[in-house]
């Protein structure tokens, strides 16, 4: 409205007839008016876009939670599988295309593939994991990225041998039909 205001007195030191003046102060009159309302317009789309930047973070902060929760309550459903030693649970965990990296690099592809591997390790010894969740990523994808902690104990059935592994995991998930499932798994060693 200043920048209106300081042509008007412009435009009227230019112009010293009356009806030239009278004319021009009536545009500028007009376009004075449609900015009061653009400017009006613009606080209230500012203070509109504040609002949803404000919702969405709390919406997408209680997703977090409700991601983390779902996916915490994915990883005791895991290690009840695993320590009932039922593959094919565990092989429901995960994708049909899965990756599973073990400690020593080992890639093993699909999840019927990665559940076989454990069908073969129960049938060899006797062990337990027990699995500490840490934490919850989520991916613009809709993905998520769990990790945490790891220790199995048990023995080797043919030799007696003790078997105490622990390290850490970091797990990508997916959902497919409403359900968690692991599409990519990656296991390291304790240091």
């Amino acid at each position: 409205m200043r920048l209106v205001n300081k042509m008007i007195a412009t435009d009227k030191k230019k112009h010293r007839s009356s009806s030239q003046m009278h004319s021009c102060s009536i545009v500028y009159d007009l376009l004075g008016q449609i900015i009061k309302p653009t400017a009006m317009f613009a606080k209230i789309h500012i203070k509109l876009f504040l609002i949803a930047i404000a919702f969405s973070a709390f919406t997408t902060s209680g997703y977090a939670q409700s991601t983390g929760k779902s996916i915490k309550k994915f990883t005791k459903s895991f290690s009840k599988a695993y320590n009932a030693k039922d593959h094919a649970a565990l092989t429901a965990m995960f994708t049909s295309d899965a990756v599973r990296i073990d400690t020593e690099g080992k890639t093993t592809n699909g999840g019927a593939q990665i559940g076989a591997d454990y069908a073969q390790v129960f049938s060899a010894t006797d062990q337990k994991v027990v699995i500490k969740h840490a934490d919850v990523r989520d991916n613009p994808d809709g993905s998520a990225v769990a990790n945490g902690t790891y220790t199995v104990t048990g023995t080797v059935k043919s030799s007696g041998d003790k078997i105490a592994l622990a390290g850490t995991y970091e797990n990508k998930l997916v959902k497919q039909n409403g359900v968690w499932k692991i599409s990519h798994m990656k296991l390291s060693a304790a240091k």
